[in-house]
């Protein structure tokens, strides 16, 4: 009897979510790839897409852009046989992380800092090398929120800042992405509200006003705020 791939990959999705906690030691088997013979490995940093997720189903490949030739997933995820058939019908190959070595410290969280609306204070702050925030300098809040988008669903970073004049527009456009939980806050009280009840991984602000404390302050309890459950230093 021939089992359609998709009602497997439905049931392992709805198997995985109610066994969650149980399932955790078991190690998954292993992936087959779809490199071609003779072929070296793609160039994980140039052609590869990490994906976060821990369940991979064909919803998350059929959103990998068409110039990606690798998919770089957890050492424990589990991908599903509906994304294996769409992995292999598009020529992809999967390339598993190495887990950590026991005890090791979590890595630190990346962090982008966007600013379409600055100022010489905010400047200062962002190029100093120990606020440990990457700066992009964009044009309006439409382009940031794509920005956020992409890097956060490519999981490239696990924390944004938009700091626009415009927090709510883009926090707006943010929001049209799934993997993207972003609110606009006015002060830092509205940003630990926001990840406590939200758990948001974007926050818009408006800079203007604020000063060299402020924005550090900012800077840095949004670093401990948005960062990965589990993730240290």
């Amino acid at each position: 009897m021939t089992v359609d791939s998709s009602l497997v990959d439905r049931i392992v999705r709805g198997v995985l979510h109610g066994l969650q906690g149980a399932s955790r030691g078991a190690a998954p088997a292993p992936i087959p790839t779809a490199s071609s013979p003779g072929r070296p490995a793609p160039n994980a940093s140039a052609s590869g897409m990490k994906l976060p997720q821990p369940v991979i189903t064909a919803e998350v490949v059929s959103q990998i852009p068409g110039g990606a030739t690798q998919l770089v997933i957890s050492p424990r995820a589990v991908v599903t046989p509906a994304a294996l058939d769409l992995v292999r019908s598009r020529k992809l190959t999967i390339r598993r992380e190495t887990p950590a070595p026991a005890g090791s410290p979590a890595p630190a969280a990346r962090r982008l800092a966007i600013v379409v609306s600055g100022s010489p204070v905010l400047d200062r702050v962002l190029l100093d090398r120990t606020s440990g925030w990457r700066r992009e300098l964009l044009g309006c809040p439409d382009d940031a929120a794509t920005l956020a988008i992409r890097e956060l669903s490519r999981g490239e970073v696990d924390a944004v800042l938009i700091f626009t004049s415009k927090p709510f527009r883009a926090a707006c456009r943010a929001n049209r992405n799934a993997q993207v939980r972003a609110v606009a806050v006015s002060g830092i009280e509205d940003l630990k509200a926001a990840v406590g009840e939200l758990r948001v991984n974007a926050a818009c602000v408006d800079p203007t006003g604020r000063g060299d404390f402020e924005i550090r302050r900012w800077l840095r309890t949004a670093d401990e705020l948005l960062r990965p459950r589990g993730a240290a230093g």
